[in-house]
Order: structure tokens, then C-alpha cells, then sequence
């Protein structure tokens, strides 16, 4: 559970699990890169759910999350979000909290020790065992240790002792926490951590979480669902951190609910600022103008476009070999994938 994360994070519990023999069951919020469906029963005791806080149905507003109970509950990190169906980040942390209590007694919350928020959550109330996860120097049972700039290559301790060195194929800060904390998790269903370490190896990000369209082209394009200041962020710190000297285009689609109302403008266009230039694709439905964007503190590298024809010819205007192109959307984009990658092919 959590803000961000969760496809990913989920996505490697399953893996791990089943890496190791225990045959899980899973459900998984989008398509995973190790799995040909995003569900199965599972003939083993675990079952994997990503487990989203929006609300049940028309009839039943409670999160979707508090029917599950889980024995083992993650959970990555918590902001504000959906602002449809919430008023505020008080509103969420209730229904974390309802989470929490609804773990047994004999349960156990693996919790991500960096988000302080989390620490708060679990002061207000939880009777379970609690394991903390790190990639920093939080007090924490378990820890993971990145040994290059793009997080690709990491060691991971439990209890201050060195488990593994892993080497894997998912970049960025934001999954080497999906990892340990999966990592985590696994272990406390049975799998053991050397393996599930080994394991990584293997293991592929689902679709459209930074993934690569093009990987023939001397100009990278990727796919990611970024759709919150926070994901934007960590996304474009991702391809910050390669071995690259070209420069990080970023093409965002303002289409989730809370994007549309205009929450979190100056955390975007701070988001943003991590690419070499931005652009921002305008709709109609859009409760604010994104042009607002370019005039905030860290909006001059920011544009505007009306249309997917009009962000082609921007793209096309300032991209050069060796550059990275990003899309970003909870949508379909409006089919911009293929037209971009057809262009930059």
C-alpha cells in the first residue's frame, strides 16, 4: 500500500515468492513484466494484492484496502492524492490508520523507515509486529545500500549483516525502496533472502513504470505512469542518475483527477525542473491553465502544447542523439507513444 509504488512493489513480492517456490496467488493494479496475467489464484498459502486506498464503489466509500485484512502489510509511502474522492492528506491517513488496526496481532507491518509520515501513522496505533525497511541511515531492520549513482547495483543488510550484493535492472531511488521493502516482506512469508536477492536478477519492472519503447534508438523514449509531483520527481532523478551525457526531455499529461484540479503547482513545476525541458500537454477538462506552470519559480524550462501533433514537433525541435524522452500519464496519452516513437525511430 502506499502513494506511489504499489504496482511495482507488489509486482516484486509476487516474483519473489515465487522465485522461491512458494507459488503465490496475485492481484496486481497493471501488467506485470515477470507474469502474462495481472491475476491468479496461486497454488501456495500467500496471496499478493497491491492494495489502493480509493474508495470501494459508488455504494461503499471506505478504501478499497480495508476489505483485504492482510496477515503481512507494506506500505511505501503516504501523500495527498485522489483528490476526488478525498479533502485532505487527514482524510487518507484515516484510512491507513483503519488499515493498520485491521492487521492481527500476530500480522506484521513492513513499513518504509525514510517516510516520516509512516512513523507518525504507526504512533496513533498498531498492535502488530512492526519491521522497518531504509535506504538511508533511518534506524531500520533491514537496509539496502546502492553502490552506483542509478541504484542498478545495491547491498542489502538485514540487522546489519550483509545478506547480498544485487545487480538488477531497475533504476532510480524510488525501486531500490520498492525493492528492500519487498525484500522485507518476502522473507516474512518464508522466502529466503539470499534467494529472493538472486531472484532480482530477474526481475522485470511492469509495463509502463519507466519503461524503455525504443531500445534499438540512439534516442531513448520511456513510458512511465508518473502522475504526482512526488512520482515526476523520482522518475526524472531516475534518468538523471545514468551514465549519460544527453539530455532528459519530460512530457507530462495532466489527466489524474488531482492533476486536474490544479493540486500540487509549484511541487510540478519544482518536479519538473529536473529535465533539461519540460512540456505540458493542455486539455480542456483541465480546471487550471498550465501555462501557470512557466511563470512559478521552477517553470522557465516548462511549455505548453495544445496537441499531440504540437508536442511531436517540440520534441522533434530540440531532441539530438543520446537524449532521453520521458512520457508521463496515468492514460492513455492519447496514443503519443507510437507517434513519438515512430518519429524518434
Amino acid at each position: 500500500a502506499g502513494t506511489h509504488g504499489k504496482t511495482t512493489a507488489s509486482s516484486i513480492c509476487a516474483f519473489l515468492l515465487h522465485a522461491c517456490g512458494l507459488e503465490p496467488g496475485f492481484l496486481i493494479g497493471g501488467v506485470p513484466g515477470n507474469f502474462d496475467v495481472s491475476a491468479r489464484l496461486g497454488a501456495g498459502d500467500w496471496f499478493v494484492i497491491e492494495a489502493d486506498e480509493y474508495d470501494t464503489a459508488f455504494f461503499d466509500k471506505r478504501s478499497k484496502f480495508l476489505h483485504y485484512r492482510p496477515d503481512v502489510l507494506m506500505i511505501g509511502n503516504l501523500e495527498f492524492d485522489h483528490a476526488d474522492i478525498f479533502d485532505s492528506i487527514a482524510d487518507i491517513e484515516k484510512q491507513f490508520q483503519y488499515l493498520l488496526r485491521s492487521v492481527p496481532a500476530n500480522g506484521t507491518v513492513v513499513i518504509n523507515a525514510d517516510q516520516p509520515g509512516l512513523s507518525d501513522l504507526l504512533a496513533r496505533g498498531c498492535w502488530s509486529q512492526v519491521i522497518r525497511y531504509s535506504c538511508t541511515d533511518a534506524p531500520a531492520d533491514w537496509r539496502a545500500v546502492a553502490l552506483q549513482p542509478d541504484c542498478r547495483r545495491f547491498d542489502v543488510y538485514c540487522e546489519n549483516h550483509h545478506v547480498a550484493t544485487v545487480e538488477w535492472p531497475l533504476m532510480g531511488q524510488h525501486n531500490l525502496q520498492n525493492a528492500i521493502g519487498a525484500i522485507a516482506a518476502s522473507h516474512t512469508a518464508g522466502a529466503k533472502p539470499e534467494d529472493a536477492c538472486a531472484a532480482l536478477a530477474e526481475f522485470r519492472s511492469p509495463k509502463r513504470r519507466l519503461e524503455r519503447v525504443n531500445p534499438e534508438s540512439s534516442i531513448a523514449l520511456f513510458d512511465d505512469f508518473a502522475h504526482h509531483p512526488t512520482a515526476v520527481r523520482e522518475t526524472l532523478k531516475s534518468l538523471r542518475s545514468c551514465d549519460s551525457q544527453g539530455k532528459v526531455i519530460a512530457v507530462l499529461e495532466p489527466r489524474s483527477n488531482t492533476m486536474k484540479q490544479g493540486f500540487h503547482r509549484p511541487e510540478l513545476a519544482q518536479a519538473l525542473s529536473l529535465a533539461d525541458v519540460a512540456i505540458v500537454r493542455r486539455h480542456d477538462d483541465l480546471n487550471w491553465d498550465p501555462e501557470e506552470l512557466t511563470r512559478l519559480k521552477d517553470g522557465d524550462k516548462i511549455m505548453v502544447c495544445n496537441s499531440n501533433t504540437q508536442i511531436v514537433d517540440a520534441v522533434c525541435g530540440v531532441v539530438e542523439a543520446g537524449d532521453r524522452v520521458v512520457m508521463m500519464s496515468n492514460g492513455s496519452f492519447d496514443g503519443l507513444r507510437d507517434l513519438l516513437a515512430a518519429q524518434l525511430n
